[in-house]
């Protein structure tokens, strides 16, 4: 199974998935984590090219026995990953982002991103209790507005970002070709 270790964008969670073209690895190893982590929750669903294993809850526990096991290829992303106790939350999503493949190396938010991601978060949970409250119509327009200004400013910014890491990637490969 293909595994992904990262951390959570809004908050100092660890996030663990793992992804398989057929389920019944991910069945077992489901079973398997829930015999040794009786609170252990995860959800198995069928993604866009393979079946995803999601840990939540349990990550940490589950990331400390598998390098107990002897953990070799993610033994640097799950040492990176605990280390959220004692180091900052950007730092370990940095650490992680430079031990990631390729294939999604310009997308990471960055510390400013994650703030962004936190702030539309925060607005979508105030959104939901005054709804509950039944305040006034304006309001609640109003506090849908101020989500979708701050998503689309959060999406601009990730752009940007994601353009600057491509240019410092191109001018680092151009200086070592002459």
């Amino acid at each position: 199974a293909e595994g992904c270790i990262s951390v959570i964008a809004t908050s100092k969670h660890i996030k663990l998935s793992m992804s398989q073209k057929e389920p019944a690895v991910l069945e077992a190893i489901q079973l398997f984590l829930r015999r040794e982590f009786p609170k252990h929750k995860s959800s198995l669903r069928k993604g866009c090219r393979a079946w995803d294993l999601v840990f939540s809850d349990s990550s940490t526990q589950v990331l400390r026995r598998y390098l107990a096991s002897g953990l070799l290829v993610k033994k640097e992303a799950a040492e990176a990953a605990l280390s959220l106790d004692y180091c900052s939350h950007a730092d370990v999503r940095e650490r992680l982002r430079s031990l990631s493949g390729n294939q999604s190396r310009f997308r990471h938010l960055d510390e400013s991103g994650c703030f962004r991601a936190t702030q539309i978060q925060r607005a979508q949970g105030t959104l939901q209790r005054i709804k509950s409250r039944g305040v006034p119509k304006n309001e609640i327009d109003a506090a849908k507005t101020r989500i979708e200004e701050l998503q689309h400013c959060h999406a601009i910014l990730n752009r940007c970002t994601e353009l600057s890491r491509m240019r410092s990637v191109i001018r680092a490969l151009l200086k070592q070709g002459g």
